[in-house]
C-alpha cells in the first residue's frame, strides 16, 4: 500500500519518529536492571513489582508436606508424558506420534495449549512439572512428570504433551484468587498491544499497556488445558530449520507461548526469538490465506436451522439452474469476495488470543521497576547497531501494518475489494511481518507476561517435592493464577466458514490442523523455503466438517430437547431429513476443494460422525423420556404404599397373593398417567424400562410385605411359645415346695397336666394361623424341647427335694444311732452276736423309714442304699469296738498274764498259729479257769431278753443277710424255729472269741517281728542245691532205683534245708486243711439225705 506524500504529513512524521527513538534511548538506559548485591535476596516479589529491605525476603525453606498450599484443581492427579511430535532421522523432518494424536483429539471442547520453548537446558520440562497439577499435587515425593535430566545433553525429543489435561472451573479458580493466594490483587497481569488513530486514519501504535485478565469476562464454565513440552532450540544434534518448524508448531498450536531463558533475557534472546518468529509469521499467514478461501452458505431449512451472512444453498441451486453453472464454481466466486474480511480476522484473532510469557529461571537481579516494565523496556527497546534510517524505516514499517490491520474493521467493503485483490493483500502481510527488522514480538502476539522466578535448586539437581523452596512455588503460583485465568478467558478458538463466526476449537480440531502443519513444515524442509504456502484444502474440508458435525448436533439437541418430548420415530424422521440436507451441504462445501478419493474419504467419516451423533441424541431422548415417565414414579408410588398400608399385619399369605395379583391394575395407572399429555410415551423403550421398575417397586414392597408379615407371624408364634412357656413356668413353680412332696405317679400327672395347659395356651394365641403347617411344626418342635427341658428340671427338682429329706433323715439316723442301739442293748459290754443282731436290726428300721418317704421308690432313693450301708457299717463297727474295748479294758490283769505267757513261748515257736493254739489251752487252763466271770460280765442271757423285747418282729424279718437273719430267729426263737436248734450263747464259746480277737488284734502286732524265719546256715544253701539237682535229675532219670535214691535224697535235703520241725508243722496245717475239708463234705452229704 502507498502511503501519504504529502510534505506537512511526511515532516509530521519525521519528528514523532525522532522523538519516539530518544524516549526510547532514554527509557532503555533507566530500565536497565542493577546486579543484586551478594548480601541481598532475588530484588522483586513474588507477584513481579520491585521492592527493597526486608520485603525482598524470600523464603528459601523447604515446603515439605504443605505443598497441596499450592495446589488449585481439587482432586488432581494422574496421566502420564506421551510423545505427540517427533523428529525423523537426523532431524529432517517431523511425524506425528499415533498414541499423543488419540490423546489430543479426545480432548473436547473447549481447549487452551500452553507450551513450553526456548533453548535446550533451560528448565522446560522442571517449569512445566511444577505448572502441571497432575504432578504437583499427585501422591508421592518424587516428580514423576516430564522427563528430565541432569546431563548435558538434551531430553526432550520433539513435542510432548501430558495425557490428562487439567480441568479449571470458573468457580475454583475465583474462589482462590478471592481468597488471597495471590499476594498483591491488584497487579497487571500482562502487557497488550494497543492501536488507535490519528490524524486522518493514521495510526499511532502505543506498543505495551498493562491490563488484568478478568474473570467475569469469561464466557465459559471450565477450559481443558493441555501442557506442551517442545524441544529445546540450538541443540548441538538439531540444525535451525529443525527449530524453526518446532516454533512454528508451538506459535501455531498455543494460546500460551512460555519462552524460557536462563538468569537474565539479552539481546542473543530476542535474536533467537525474533529470527524465529519471522519463520512463523509466514507460515501462520499462508495457513489463514488457504483456510479463508471457502463458500459462505446460508442455511434457513428448517425451525431450527442457523442463520449465516452469504448466499443461500436454496439460492445457489436457482442460479445454477438458471444459468446452466456450476453450483460449485458460483460459491469459490462468493467465497473469494470474503476472503480478505475473512483473513484479516483470522490474523488478528491470533495476535489477540495469544499470550508470550518471557520467563526467566534463576533470575537474582535487583529491579528498579516491575517485571512487565522491565520485559516492556528489553521487547521494544532499539539496538545501537541500527541506523537512523534503518530504525526511521521499522517505524514506519509498524505504522504501515497496524493501519492494515485497521482497515480490516473499519474500511469500506466496496473500496477494499476494488483496491486490493486477496493475494497482493497477503503478500504484503507477509512481507512487513517477515521484514529484516528486528522486535516485531508486539506485532504477533496480543499479550506479553512476565515470570522472573528463582532457581528451583541450588545443587543443581533435581529436587524432591518436599525440596522445593516456598518462594519458588509462590513465584510460579502467582503466575499460574494469571496463566489459568487466561486460558478461561481467551480459550484456544479459530474462524467457522460454515458459521462465518469464531468458535470453541476442540481437540479433534487441532489435531486437524497439526496433521497438516506438520506436511506443510516437511514440505518447507524439503523444498529449503520458508515462503513455501502449502496445501491446507484437506485441513479447511475438516474443519467445515466438524463445523456441519457440530450445527448438526445443535438442530438434533434442539429437537431432542424441545417440549412436547418427541418420539423415537419422530426423531428418526427427522434426522433423516437433517441428515440429507448435512450431506449435501458437506457436498457443497468439500467436493469442490479437495479430490474425488480426499471426498469420499471425508463423506463416509462425517456419515460415520452423524451416525455416532443420532446414537448419542437418541440416547439423550431416551433419557428425557425416561426422565418424564420416571416423574410420575411418585405418585404411583405413594399409591402403592396406600395400598400396601391398607394390609394390616399380621395376615394369611393369601390376603398378600391377592394383593400381588393386582400388579396389572397398578400398571395401567402408572401407563395412563405417562400418556397424560396427549403423546403415547407408554410405547417407548423408556416407558416400558420404567414399567420395569415400578414392577421391581411392586415386586419390593410384596416382598417387603411378605417379610414384614412372615416377621409378624413368626412374634405371634414367638409369643405363643413364649406365654406358653411362662405358663409351665408358673405351675411348675418350684419355690411351691407341697408341689414336690408328691409321689412319682402323682407328680407324672402333674407334669402331664402344666404341659396340657400350655399347648391350650400356645394354640389360643395362635389362632387360626396353626393351619400354616411349616412354622406351626416349627414353633411346636421348639416348644416341645423348650417343656422337655422344663420337665426335665422340674424331675430334677423333684429329685433335689427328694434328695434333701434323705438327707434329713439320714443324719437324724446317725445323731439318734446310739441311742436307739442303747434301747435294744441297755447293758454294755454286750455279747458281740447280740450286738451285731440289733445293729442290723436298726439298719432295717432306718431303711424302712426312707422307704416310707414319696420318693422312697425312686432311683434316688436306691443309688442311696449303698450310702446308707456303709454309713451303718461304720457306725456299727465303732459300737463293735467300743464294746470290745470295754470287755478288754475288764480283763486287763489277765491278758497281761497271757501277754508275758506269749513272750516266754515265741522263742520256741516257728509259727504265730503254734502260739496262738498254746495261748488258747492256757487262758482256759490259768487265766480263765472260772467261765462264770465271762457270763458275769456279758450276761448274754439278760441281753437276749432285752433285745427281743424291744425288736418288732416284723421288721426283724426284713434282715437281707440270711445267716444273720437264721441266727436271730434261731436267739430270739422267732417264727417256726424248732425249739432244740434254738441257739444259745455258751460262755465258753464267748471268751473263745475273746481269746481269739485279742490275740489277733492285739497281741500278734506286738510279737510279730519276734515271730519272723532267721538266716539258714551254710548248710541249709548245699542243701537248696541238692534239692534243685535232685529235681531237675529226677524228669530225665529212667532207671527206677536211680530215680528211688534221688527222691530219698531229695527229701532228706528238704528236711535239712525247712527243719524238722518246720516240716512237721506243715504236715499238721495239711492234715488239719484235709480234715476240715472231710467235714464240710460229710455234712453236705448229710444235708441233701435229709432232703
Amino acid at each position: 500500500m502507498a502511503r501519504d506524500s504529502s510534505p506537512w504529513k511526511a515532516a509530521v512524521l519525521t519528528v514523532l519518529s525522532i522523538l519516539c527513538l530518544s524516549l526510547t534511548l532514554v527509557t532503555s538506559g533507566k530500565a536497565a536492571a542493577k546486579p543484586a548485591p551478594n548480601d541481598s535476596q532475588s530484588g522483586f516479589t513474588a507477584y513481579g513489582e520491585p521492592c527493597s529491605g526486608d520485603t525482598c525476603a524470600f523464603d528459601d525453606t523447604y515446603v515439605g508436606d504443605d505443598i497441596h498450599r499450592f495446589c488449585i484443581v481439587p482432586g488432581a492427579g494422574g496421566g502420564r508424558a506421551v510423545q505427540l511430535v517427533r523428529p525423523t532421522d537426523n532431524h529432517l523432518g517431523l511425524e506425528i506420534v499415533e498414541e499423543g494424536m488419540q490423546l489430543l483429539r479426545s480432548i473436547p471442547k473447549p481447549i487452551a495449549i500452553v507450551t513450553a520453548i526456548g533453548s535446550f537446558k533451560t528448565g522446560k520440562s522442571s517449569l512445566l512439572n511444577v505448572l502441571n497439577e497432575h504432578v504437583l499435587c499427585a501422591k508421592g515425593d518424587q516428580v514423576e512428570g516430564f522427563q528430565v535430566s541432569d546431563s548435558i545433553n538434551a531430553t526432550t525429543r520433539g513435542i510432548w504433551m501430558w495425557s490428562k489435561p487439567i480441568e479449571i472451573e470458573s468457580r475454583v479458580l475465583k474462589e482462590h484468587v478471592d481468597g488471597g493466594r495471590t499476594s498483591k490483587t491488584t497487579v497487571f497481569d500482562h502487557l497488550i498491544t494497543v492501536m488507535d488513530s490519528l490524524m486522518g486514519g493514521t495510526l499511532r501504535a502505543k506498543l505495551t499497556a498493562k491490563d488484568r485478565a478478568d474473570l467475569s469476562k469469561c464466557a465459559i464454565d471450565r477450559v481443558n488445558v493441555v501442557l506442551l513440552d517442545a524441544e529445546g532450540f540450538n541443540s548441538t544434534d538439531g540444525f535451525q530449520r529443525y527449530d524453526e518448524a518446532l516454533f512454528t508448531l508451538a506459535a501455531t498450536l498455543s494460546t500460551e507461548l512460555i519462552y524460557l531463558t536462563h538468569k537474565v533475557i539479552d539481546s542473543r534472546d530476542l535474536l533467537d526469538l525474533q529470527h524465529m518468529l519471522q519463520t512463523a509469521n509466514s507460515t501462520l499467514v499462508n495457513i489463514y490465506r488457504s483456510l479463508s478461501n471457502a463458500p459462505c452458505v446460508v442455511m434457513e431449512e428448517g425451525n431450527y436451522a442457523h442463520k449465516h451472512n452469504g448466499v443461500s444453498v436454496i439460492q445457489q441451486a436457482g442460479i445454477a439452474e438458471e444459468t446452466g453453472s456450476d453450483a460449485c464454481k458460483s460459491i469459490t466466486s462468493v467465497s473469494r469476495t470474503a476472503s480478505d474480511e475473512r483473513l484479516g480476522g483470522g490474523l488478528l484473532d491470533l495476535q489477540t488470543r495469544t499470550t508470550l510469557t518471557m520467563s526467566v529461571q534463576g533470575f537474582n537481579l535487583q529491579l528498579q521497576q516491575s517485571a512487565l516494565d522491565y520485559i516492556n523496556a528489553v521487547i521494544n527497546v532499539k539496538r545501537f547497531d541500527l541506523s537512523y534510517n534503518d530504525q526511521k524505516s521499522f517505524l514506519a514499517n509498524l505504522s504501515q501494518m497496524r493501519e492494515q490491520f485497521l482497515r480490516f474493521f473499519k474500511a469500506d467493503r466496496v473500496s477494499r475489494g476494488s483496491t486490493y485483490t486477496t493475494e497482493q493483500l497477503a503478500d504484503d502481510l507477509i512481507s512487513r511481518m517477515t521484514s529484516e527488522y528486528k522486535y516485531v514480538i508486539p506485532n504477533v502476539f496480543g499479550a506479553i507476561d512476565a515470570l522472573l522466578m528463582s532457581a528451583p535448586s541450588t545443587s543443581g539437581k533435581t529436587p524432591k517435592k518436599c525440596e522445593l523452596p516456598r518462594g519458588y512455588l509462590e513465584q510460579v503460583l502467582n503466575y499460574k493464577l494469571r496463566l489459568f485465568t487466561r486460558c478461561l478467558v481467551y480459550p484456544k478458538t479459530r474462524f467457522s466458514f460454515v458459521l462465518n463466526d469464531t468458535v470453541l476449537m476442540a481437540g479433534d480440531d487441532v489435531g486437524d490442523l497439526l496433521d497438516h502443519l506438520v506436511q506443510t513444515l516437511n514440505d518447507s524442509l524439503k523444498a529449503g523455503s520458508v515462503d513455501y504456502k502449502g496445501d491446507f484444502r484437506l485441513t479447511r474440508a475438516n474443519l467445515v466438517r466438524n463445523d456441519l458435525v457440530d450445527l448438526y448436533a445443535q438442530e438434533l439437541g434442539g429437537f431432542t430437547r424441545k417440549l412436547p418430548i418427541p418420539l423415537a420415530t419422530e426423531l428418526d424422521d427427522f434426522n433423516e431429513v437433517t441428515k440429507t440436507k448435512y450431506l449435501q451441504l458437506i457436498e457443497l462445501y468439500a467436493s469442490y476443494d479437495i479430490s474425488p478419493d480426499q471426498y469420499r474419504a471425508l463423506k463416509t467419516d462425517f456419515e460415520g460422525r452423524l451416525s455416532k451423533l443420532m446414537e448419542y441424541f437418541d440416547h439423550e431422548l431416551h433419557e428425557i423420556t425416561l426422565k418424564h415417565c420416571r416423574s410420575v414414579l411418585p405418585h404411583v408410588k405413594n399409591a402403592i404404599r396406600e395400598l400396601v398400608a391398607q394390609v394390616k399385619l399380621p395376615v394369611l399369605p393369601s390376603v398378600i397373593e391377592d394383593l400381588e395379583r393386582k400388579r396389572l391394575d397398578i400398571l395401567d395407572v402408572f401407563f395412563k398417567t405417562v400418556d397424560a399429555n396427549g403423546v403415547q410415551y407408554s410405547t417407548t423403550a423408556a416407558s416400558k424400562e420404567v414399567a420395569i421398575e415400578v414392577v421391581e417397586f411392586i415386586d419390593t414392597h410384596i416382598r417387603d410385605l411378605y417379610r414384614e408379615n412372615e416377621s409378624e407371624i413368626n412374634a405371634l408364634f414367638q409369643e405363643g411359645t413364649r406365654r406358653a412357656i411362662e405358663l409351665f413356668i408358673n405351675n411348675s413353680d418350684r419355690n411351691a415346695v407341697e408341689k414336690y412332696r408328691i409321689s412319682n405317679t402323682e407328680f407324672v400327672e402333674s407334669i402331664n397336666a402344666w404341659t396340657g395347659d400350655s399347648y391350650a395356651t400356645y394354640y389360643q394365641v395362635v389362632g387360626e394361623f396353626k393351619d400354616m403347617d411349616d412354622i406351626n411344626q416349627r414353633s411346636l418342635d421348639f416348644l416341645g424341647k423348650q417343656l422337655s427341658h422344663l420337665e426335665k428340671e422340674c424331675t430334677d427338682h423333684w429329685n433335689d427335694v427328694c434328695q434333701s429329706s434323705l438327707s434329713q433323715i439320714m443324719h437324724r439316723f446317725k445323731n439318734t444311732f446310739d441311742a436307739q442301739l442303747q434301747q435294744l442293748v441297755p447293758f454294755r459290754p454286750a455279747p458281740k452276736p447280740i450286738l451285731r443282731i440289733a445293729i442290723e436290726y436298726i439298719r432295717v428300721r432306718g431303711w424302712s423309714e426312707i422307704t416310707e418317704l414319696h420318693c422312697g421308690t425312686s432311683q434316688v432313693v436306691r443309688k442311696t442304699q449303698p450310702i446308707f450301708n456303709r454309713m451303718v457299717d461304720d457306725i456299727g463297727q465303732n459300737a463293735v469296738k467300743s464294746n470290745d474295748d470295754a470287755v478288754f479294758r475288764h480283763f486287763h490283769k489277765e491278758f497281761r498274764i497271757m501277754y508275758e505267757e506269749a513272750l516266754e513261748r515265741v522263742e520256741h515257736v516257728y509259727h504265730f498259729y503254734q502260739l496262738k493254739k498254746h495261748m488258747h489251752w492256757y487262758a482256759k487252763r490259768h487265766v480263765f479257769a472260772h467261765i462264770k466271770i465271762v457270763d458275769k460280765l456279758l450276761r448274754p442271757k439278760r441281753a437276749l431278753e432285752e433285745l427281743k423285747k424291744n425288736v418288732d418282729v416284723d421288721l426283724l424279718k426284713k434282715i437281707t443277710d440270711a445267716k444273720l437273719l437264721r441266727e436271730a430267729q434261731s436267739m430270739l426263737s422267732i417264727g417256726s424255729v424248732d425249739a432244740s436248734k434254738t441257739a444259745t450263747i455258751d460262755a465258753a464259746i464267748l471268751l473263745e472269741d475273746v481269746v481269739e480277737q485279742w490275740l489277733c488284734e492285739r497281741l500278734y502286732p506286738r510279737i510279730r517281728n519276734a515271730l519272723m524265719i532267721r538266716m539258714p546256715q551254710l548248710s541249709t544253701f548245699f542243701a537248696m542245691a541238692a534239692v534243685l539237682v535232685c529235681s531237675s535229675l529226677m524228669f530225665n532219670v529212667r532207671n527206677a532205683r536211680l530215680l528211688y535214691f534221688l527222691c530219698c535224697l531229695d527229701t532228706v535235703a528238704f528236711v535239712h534245708m525247712m527243719g524238722l520241725r518246720r516240716v512237721m508243722l506243715l504236715i499238721g496245717m495239711a492234715a488239719r486243711w484235709a480234715k476240715n475239708l472231710l467235714a464240710v463234705a460229710i455234712a453236705k452229704g448229710r444235708s441233701s439225705g435229709a432232703r
